[in-house]
């Protein structure tokens, strides 16, 4: 890893805000009760390290118990583009041979490749000898969400989802209707609550020994109306200092029975790279390696069929692949179809 200058910035920020007291807001902002100027200071922590990462590489270990997913992937970014090489393993069920009616478990396997750049979304699959490139593509869909792994995508996130800056900003489009109450838990940590007209409420745990990241969160729900959640995460320093993420984990319940969990999601960065050595044409299709016999498409899109996708073009690499790995036409788009229509797990894990 090259090391870089180290930035102060977040300590700076940390450090003059300790010891202020404010309720004064924004008018217009959401109303906050308690340390408002701490409250800012957490807000631009999470702002910053939303820039500290343009690129870099990590290796992931993640798994979703309730749909029975285990993923493993390294991701290489440069800004909003993505090379990501993944191995993903879900239990799926299907229908016993011979009795239809029967159904038994199955291991869904699938080893690949993908690129994502503004616009495009390109897929390898070398054992199957299938390489698609989809146009008109909308950042995160198409491929189970357990793959987005960039820092903008999962490391400041609730619940996988929505930035948790958004979240605690009393002066952020989601803020109405919501009022904040800031307190201080001991010298170290500071919590944040986010109250909702309905009575429920979201609490955020910072750390300010690791940075003023967040560390854990809760939703609790209103009469059990709404989903009920939580999460957590612990950060590590790269060598100059940086904060980036080690481990996330999230929880939710369904609304009709809290303590039954349908997201239990568990993510362990296992290496990273802040600095990574990428090759000009690592986010290019033409970087995917195709073995003759590779049946490649190109101008789909995503939600339509071939015939529907106008720029849509179908070949093989090549007059035929290995004798040992040959398979009729027919075998071939069975096999496209397939992963067309599911993404890369079961249709309810894909990201829309």
């Amino acid at each position: 890893m090259v090391v870089v200058r180290f930035s102060t910035t977040v300590a700076f920020v940390l450090i003059a805000t300790f010891g202020i007291t404010a309720n004064g807001v924004c008018r217009g902002d959401a109303p906050v009760e308690g340390d408002a100027a701490l409250l800012k200071t957490l807000i631009d922590v999470q702002a910053t390290n939303l820039t500290l990462f343009p690129k870099g590489e990590l290796t992931a270990e993640g798994s979703e118990k309730y749909h029975r997913l285990e993923a493993k992937a390294t991701v290489i970014w440069d800004g909003s583009r993505t090379y990501t090489r993944f191995h993903t393993k879900q239990v799926i069920q299907v229908p016993v041979k011979g009795n239809p009616d029967l159904k038994e478990d199955v291991d869904s396997i699938q080893d690949g490749e993908m690129i994502e750049v503004p616009g495009v979304l390109m897929v390898h699959f070398p054992s199957l000898h299938q390489a698609r490139r989809y146009v008109d593509h909308v950042a995160g869909t198409g491929y189970v969400r357990e793959l987005l792994l960039r820092p903008d995508q999962i490391w400041f996130s609730s619940d996988g989802n929505i930035n948790i800056k958004e979240l605690i900003s009393p002066s952020s489009t989601k803020a109405k209707g919501v009022r904040f109450v800031i307190k201080r838990d001991g010298p170290e940590r500071v919590v944040i609550e986010r109250h909702i007209e309905n009575g429920s409420f979201m609490r955020y745990v910072a750390s300010l020994a690791a940075g003023g990241n967040i560390v854990s969160y809760e939703r609790v729900p209103s009469n059990n109306k709404s989903l009920a959640g939580s999460g957590f995460y612990s950060w590590d320093r790269d060598l100059t200092g940086r904060w980036y993420l080690r481990e996330f984990g999230y929880k939710v319940s369904l609304p009709s029975d809290p303590k039954r969990l349908n997201v239990d999601y568990s993510l362990r960065v296992t290496d990273f790279n802040a600095d990574p050595v990428i090759p000009s044409n690592r986010f290019e299709f033409s970087s995917f390696k195709f073995e003759k016999g590779t049946v490649v498409e190109e101008g789909l899109i995503i939600g339509r069929s071939p015939a529907d996708s106008p720029g849509h073009r179908k070949y093989r690499v090549g007059k035929e692949g290995p004798t040992e790995k040959r398979i009729s036409e027919s075998q071939l788009n069975s096999l496209s179809d397939k992963l067309r229509a599911g993404g890369f797990a079961a249709p309810d894990r894909t990201s829309k």
